[in-house]
């Protein structure tokens, strides 16, 4: 096995991105933060409805939409 002569650790020869969840379900994980997240602003979990129109969809984006959904969702 090849390695770095300036860090002693094996030379990379590959790269793998998981961009669409092919690899790595992190649907769950996402749901779980978000609710955390949720729950320490008082606010109610995030309901399925909201979150099917949340999958798939890139995080800035996400962030428009889930102010939108607190601010319409008539919670007191």
């Amino acid at each position: 096995m090849k390695t770095s002569p300036h860090s002693g650790l094996p030379i990379i020869k590959a790269c793998i991105f998981d961009m669409d969840g092919l690899l790595i379900d992190s649907e769950d994980l996402y749901t779980i933060c978000t609710n955390e997240v949720l729950r320490e602003y008082g606010k109610p979990d995030l309901p399925w409805h909201i979150k099917a129109q949340l999958q798939g969809r890139p995080g800035p984006e996400v962030s428009f939409d889930v102010p939108k959904w607190l601010s319409t969702a008539h919670i007191y």
